[in-house]
């Protein structure tokens, strides 16, 4: 394991993408105005960059782990300040995407990456997800509660929802629903038969949740 650290003083990690494969990116810790998207320099698995303090980065193999800390500090002052943090991957290997702890403010565009996972636990709140077209079934996985979330997928793209509890302000692919009690289930046409496929599953509560089929 790698503990990583700002090269020339500033507030930027590489991570180089020499022998590596895939890409596993882990964050710990609340996070408050995260971006993540997908168009690294050629010779770098991972480009992060905060606007201010820090946090701790680490390398392992393929995984590249950033650390905000327990109990919200990290993410607080980021909310008084408007400090933020930019993780750039690399589109040449397929990537698994973890977010631990909640987040907030969050923007993903991953358009250009192959993604075989996607996890945000821990709750999520004002956030943008721009997923790319699978390669595969790949499942993504949203818990601990959503407060206005839009998640995109490319127009004509199989993908299949299942929200395991109450929401309210719900729209799935034009379909608009005031509430919902005791979960919900959809899918496109042609799933079942689809070879490259989204498997989203919300549990938690949500709020002013959107899944939306086309890029915006």
């Amino acid at each position: 394991m790698a503990v990583l650290t700002p090269r020339n003083s500033g507030h930027v990690i590489a991570v180089p993408l020499a022998g590596h494969a895939c890409g596993r990116l882990v964050v710990n810790g609340e996070s408050t105005r995260l971006t993540v998207r997908g168009d690294a320099p050629a010779d770098h698995l991972a480009l992060i960059r905060f606007s201010g303090s820090p946090a701790q980065v680490e390398s392992v193999g393929d995984e590249v782990s950033i650390g905000f800390g327990h109990g919200g500090l990290f993410g607080l002052r980021a909310w008084l300040t408007g400090e933020h943090t930019e993780v750039v991957l690399a589109r040449t290997v397929p990537w698994v995407i973890e977010l631990r702890d909640g987040v907030t403010r969050l923007d993903a565009d991953l358009r250009d990456l192959r993604l075989r996972n996607l996890a945000v636990r821990g709750g999520v709140s004002d956030a943008e997800l721009h997923l790319p077209r699978p390669h595969g079934t790949v499942p993504v996985m949203i818990e601990g509660g959503v407060t206005h979330l839009t998640v995109r997928i490319p127009m004509g793209t199989a993908a299949h929802l299942e929200l395991d509890g109450v929401a309210t302000d719900l729209t799935v692919d034009g379909e608009q629903l005031d509430a919902v009690v005791g979960g919900l289930t959809r899918e496109t046409a042609g799933y079942a038969d689809a070879t490259d496929r989204y498997e989203i599953t919300v549990e938690g509560s949500a709020a002013r949740l959107a899944i939306i089929a086309g890029l915006g």
